[in-house]
């Protein structure tokens, strides 16, 4: 999982990229020095917690695409089965290219958990 990280950090947009379970707990982590890898999960697992919450009423699954835009930039959460690609984006993400190849990489990290289930 961590080469599939690390491809998806090459992009030019990316900062960094974890994969955590849909409870929220870290697999996997690739984040650029600065980036406190503690306070990301930490995030990341309060949002999914949240959506997942939210959601309950609708679905009881998460939604396949989720995109948290701040000032400074974008968390974006992709489902891969049981558990959540998330990266941290500059607020410069070219949602018609960049977005497309996020997309692509989580594709292939939805088979490799699928493979090893």
């Amino acid at each position: 999982m961590k080469d599939l990280l690390k491809n998806l950090n090459e992009l030019p947009c990316v900062q960094g990229s974890m994969l955590i379970t849909s409870d929220g707990i870290m697999i996997a982590a690739e984040l650029q020095p600065g980036l406190d890898q503690d306070a990301v999960a930490a995030l990341s697992s309060s949002m999914l917690m949240t959506l997942k919450r939210s959601m309950a009423p609708f679905s009881p699954v998460l939604p396949e695409e989720t995109i948290l835009t701040a000032s400074e930039g974008k968390l974006i959460f992709l489902s891969v089965g049981n558990a959540c690609l998330v990266a941290v984006t500059r607020r410069n993400l070219k949602l018609e290219s960049e977005l497309v190849e996020i997309r692509s990489i989580a594709r292939k990290i939805r088979q490799r958990c699928e493979l090893s289930v």
